[in-house]
């Protein structure tokens, strides 16, 4: 990541930074207008949530699950992020009551 002085293990340790840069992006687009809080049913277990824009699912623990190969190469685990577009209100509709 950047400003980074050392490499990062492959440990825990050196994947929760690199979830850490990630979230630190993602709050960025929050901030700037383009994701944006809402509901949501999660697909993982059916229940309503509520996000403010973007949820990161990856554990630091993952990174211990590595295969040998991606080790070898000096891989991380993969970053698995859901992002929420905040989107623009174009259409209303109106009920009105008249007495």
């Amino acid at each position: 990541t950047a400003n980074q002085p050392t490499k990062l293990g492959q440990d825990p340790a050196g994947q929760a930074t690199l979830i850490g840069s990630a979230r630190a992006t993602l709050r960025t687009f929050v901030g700037n207008g383009y994701l944006g809080p809402r509901n949501y049913t999660d697909p993982d277990d059916g229940l309503e949530k509520y996000t403010f824009g973007f949820e990161i699912l990856t554990k630091p623990e993952e990174i211990l699950d590595l295969s040998d190969v991606d080790r070898d190469d000096h891989k991380a685990a993969p970053l698995r992020i859901r992002l929420f577009r905040k989107g623009s209100i174009r259409i209303v509709d109106v009920d009105l009551d008249v007495y």
